[in-house]
């Protein structure tokens, strides 16, 4: 079966690499691009897309890719959504995390980063380009470090073990794979740490955790 990816992007060359790469591969995905935020709405209209992968930065309207992507999951709410940002600033991260879409990158990461996003986040996985996770770690808003921090204390060993991996960017294959542990059983930890720090899935996990500075922290200590 063919699936359909909805490509609107601001680099025109990463767009053309994407069309070779899957002719190339004879991979069974028809690749449709979109030009402008007009076309986009005309062809999400026409017909249903798998894959919708959005830039965030659009300059011909008063809009943003995260306009297109709410249209999207009005009209095509199985449609997984990655958003791609000229730069990893804080604020579209923190939309993208609380709006709970599927991957993030950035347009200067590699064409193999993308395909890598979408082989995790087409088998139900979320995924966040190493680039921005970096970025993320470095330059967290300081006047948030106190924010409830001493909440990691609720979480054992084993979950603070779990956000660490989430924090470098593992799925929970590789999670589990790392810990000597199924993929239910970190499922089961995840829906754990989210219940403890009211939390709904492993974006607002990783997001919490670089806010508070949760992640690095010793598991035993």
């Amino acid at each position: 079966m063919e699936h359909k990816l909805l490509l609107f992007n601001n680099h025109k060359l990463l767009d053309q690499l994407f069309k070779i790469y899957f002719e190339r591969n004879e991979l069974a995905w028809e690749v449709i691009l979109a030009t402008s935020y007009t076309s986009v709405l005309e062809k999400i209209k026409e017909r249903n897309f798998n894959l919708a992968i959005i830039a965030i930065e659009i300059y011909d309207l008063q809009k943003t890719g995260f306009d297109i992507a709410e249209v999207i999951r009005i009209l095509h709410p199985n449609t997984k959504i990655i958003l791609v940002s000229e730069n990893p600033f804080e604020n579209n991260f923190e939309t993208f995390t609380k709006r709970g879409y599927n991957g993030f990158l950035l347009n200067s990461d590699e064409l193999q980063e993308f395909i890598t996003s979408i082989k995790n986040v087409m088998l139900g996985e979320n995924y966040i380009s190493p680039t921005v996770v970096e970025y993320l770690k470095i330059h967290q808003n300081q006047s948030t470090k106190t924010e409830k921090f001493k909440r990691h204390h609720k979480l054992s060993p084993r979950e603070l073990e779990i956000i660490n991996h989430i924090c470098n960017g593992c799925t929970n294959k590789e999670i589990a794979i790392k810990t000597g542990t199924e993929c239910s059983t970190i499922k089961k930890h995840i829906q754990n740490i989210c219940s403890k720090l009211n939390l709904r899935n492993r974006l607002e996990i990783f997001n919490f955790a670089i806010r508070n500075r949760i992640f690095g922290i010793n598991p035993s200590s």
